[in-house]
């Protein structure tokens, strides 16, 4: 026989026992603890458990809601600080009376700012003549400027690679990478006839051709799908003239008539002041054409006809290599990319062997500028 009041047509259970034990974990790579515990046989059973982290020494308050019958992952610690977790299980009538565990000792962590700028896209190679070719996009970017800090504990080993320039004609730029921070490779300039799509972290121009026929549209920015965007799209192409390949902080215009289109600008940013990810200017495919300027913040010149080559995207700016314009010119290669780290002071970064990066020391903070870094490197953080 049921037990229990009715109250407006349902059954008014007792709210549940606490649990007859509980303890907690901290993460050494995390500011989150694990708290098991053993549900009461006292009682109506808990359809879910409520564990709140309180700490005994300036820590903020951090909560978890969880339906496992056995442990529950509290995340939201504050770097150092000391915790105790109070569990208590819940049901219709809410959470019943709690059990405390032991405290425990969240990770240390530094609040990292970071600047991750991929490689650049290469210009668009020239196919015949009388026809202008799109510049390379700029390599994508993500910035805590935009975001937050990422809180990254002591002695954890973190990936950080930074992208290459695209080296053939109207291919991508690779990615660079930062913990959990990816950006996407510039995409690469069109070319007539040419089969690349132009989408990138920034896009590429597009391609003009002799006599008005296959103009293409500029690659999209953002292929990442990240927000805020990581740059924006190419310009579409004339009949002769390719369009610019887009920029962090703008997309490139669009042909009118002969010649190219400039390059998408890039972003000046205030951790260290200073401009990246401009977009590939666009190749001219007569000599009487003007060509395409590289975006500001290392972006390539385009070509002309049988005047001079494109320039390739400036190093360690993610800058989009400019487009040629006609076929005794190839595009020009993309700039690689670069990485950079803010930490307090009071933390030092460690990096693997395989690294290339110069320190500084602003005001209060280390900064550590990352220019060569592969896909297997590391960077490590601890108290200074």
């Amino acid at each position: 026989m049921a037990t229990g009041n009715i109250k407006g047509g349902k059954r008014n259970y007792a709210k549940v026992t606490p649990p007859s034990t509980a303890s907690a974990t901290a993460s050494t790579s995390a500011l989150q603890a694990t708290v098991s515990y053993t549900p009461s046989t006292l009682g109506p059973a808990a359809t879910s458990y409520v564990i709140t982290g309180s700490s005994t020494n300036g820590g903020a308050t951090a909560t978890a809601t969880s339906t496992s019958t056995s442990s529950a992952t509290v995340s939201g610690l504050t770097s150092g600080k000391s915790y105790t977790f109070a569990v208590a299980g819940n049901n219709y009538n809410g959470a019943g009376a709690t059990i405390t565990t032991s405290a425990v000792s969240a990770a240390v962590a530094a609040a990292v700012d970071y600047l991750v700028v991929a490689g650049g896209g290469a210009g668009g190679s020239g196919q015949s003549q009388n026809n202008g070719n799109g510049g390379g996009g700029a390599g994508g970017y993500r910035t805590s400027e935009d975001t937050s800090q990422l809180n990254l504990v002591m002695s954890t080993a973190y990936t950080i690679t930074v992208g290459a320039g695209a080296s053939s004609n109207g291919q991508p730029g690779s990615n660079s990478v930062f913990s959990t921070i990816t950006s996407s490779g510039g995409g690469g300039g069109r070319q007539r006839g040419g089969t690349n799509t132009g989408a990138g972290g920034s896009g590429g121009g597009g391609a003009g051709n002799a006599g008005g026929q296959n103009q293409t549209a500029g690659g999209t920015g953002n292929s990442g799908s990240f927000t805020p965007v990581e740059g924006f799209a190419g310009g579409s192409a004339s009949s002769t003239g390719g369009g610019g390949g887009g920029g962090a902080s703008a997309a490139a215009s669009d042909t009118t008539g002969g010649g190219g289109t400039t390059g998408g600008a890039g972003r000046t940013f205030a951790i260290n002041t200073t401009t990246y990810a401009g977009g590939g200017g666009g190749g001219a495919g007569d000599s009487g054409q003007s060509v395409g300027s590289g975006g500001t913040g290392g972006g390539g010149r385009g070509g002309r006809l049988s005047a001079f080559n494109p320039d390739a995207g400036t190093a360690n700016t993610g800058g989009g290599g400019g487009g040629a314009g006609w076929s005794d010119h190839s595009g020009a290669n993309g700039g690689s990319g670069i990485v950079i780290i803010r930490i307090p002071n009071t933390f030092t970064a460690t990096f693997s062997g395989g690294v290339t990066q110069t320190p500084t020391t602003p005001t209060g903070y280390k900064l550590y500028t990352v220019t060569a870094a592969g896909t297997s490197d590391t960077v490590t953080f601890t108290v200074a």
